[in-house]
């Protein structure tokens, strides 16, 4: 494809993206690292990655930033993502050594499937329970925000997983981590979409720095490809503070997160079909 025409497209594309990443709180990751895939044909699957990552960090940071100026989200919350997301990160490096990407490519479409399904289940089949739990504000076991009890066992162990899969597959582990912290941890999306931004943050760049070494030898194109995408997701992830206004309904944002999670198993499915 012609520069002439790629740069605009990337930076159309990606700030498409990152409107529906920010507000669904998945990132965009899960949709980026497909569309790359056939876009940039001259890149390598590991190049790619590279640049997913890249931008899924560049997102996820401005929305933990804002999250920390508007007061929505809680610093025990972020302590509790870096000191488990670290070791999350290198288990998935190293697992990244023995199991072939495409099996891994195949269990995560089934998995963002199983949870599309569970997700729909639960806006209209599943009852949600209305017993208001007590709040232990003090107890050392929860942390309270926006009058929501998180159980830190849990959510460190998601913070876990996150970052094992952020190394493995570049996607930012966010199509995963929302729809775990809408069912597991029963939280709002008020709450959850901060938590998975602030996961998908550090965990991004982590996999960032311990990587590092093999950046320099990555033939991607750092003013061509690079840079236009970086562009496109800072206005698209800025456009989504003013789109947000239009969406104050959960369903509204849970329909943009299953959209995307069932897209992205879709084209998991295919891919893996065409492989082999």
């Amino acid at each position: 494809m012609e520069i002439g025409l790629l740069i605009p497209l990337l930076i159309i594309i990606t700030l498409v993206i990152s409107v529906l990443g920010s507000l669904s709180g998945v990132g965009g990751g899960v949709l980026f690292l497909p569309l790359f895939l056939l876009l940039l044909v001259n890149n390598n699957f590991q190049e790619i990655k590279l640049l997913s990552t890249i931008l899924v960090f560049t997102s996820s940071l401005i929305n933990t930033c804002i999250n920390f100026y508007k007061k929505q989200y809680n610093y025990l919350i972020f302590l509790n993502v870096i000191i488990f997301a670290i070791p999350g990160v290198f288990l998935g490096n190293y697992l990244e050594t023995l199991i072939n990407p495409k099996w891994v490519q195949f269990l995560i479409a089934l998995l963002l499937l199983m949870v599309s399904i569970i997700l729909i289940l639960q806006m209209y089949v599943i009852k949600p329970n209305q017993k208001k739990e007590p709040i232990a504000k003090y107890n050392w076991i929860y942390i309270v925000q926006n009058q929501q009890k998180i159980n830190c066992l849990q959510l460190s162990l998601i913070i876990f997983l996150a970052g094992i899969l952020t190394s493995l597959t570049g996607i930012g582990g966010g199509p995963i981590i929302m729809p775990i912290l809408l069912i597991w941890l029963k939280l709002n999306l008020k709450v959850s979409v901060p938590i998975s931004h602030s996961i998908i943050a550090v965990t991004s760049l982590i996999t960032l720095i311990t990587n590092y070494k093999v950046i320099g030898n990555y033939q991607i194109d750092w003013l061509t490809v690079v840079l236009p995408t970086i562009i496109g997701v800072i206005i698209g992830t800025l456009s989504a503070i003013y789109f947000k206004k239009y969406f104050k309904k959960d369903n509204y944002l849970r329909w943009i997160l299953i959209s995307l999670i069932l897209g992205s198993s879709v084209k998991m499915f295919v891919d893996f079909a065409i492989s082999f």
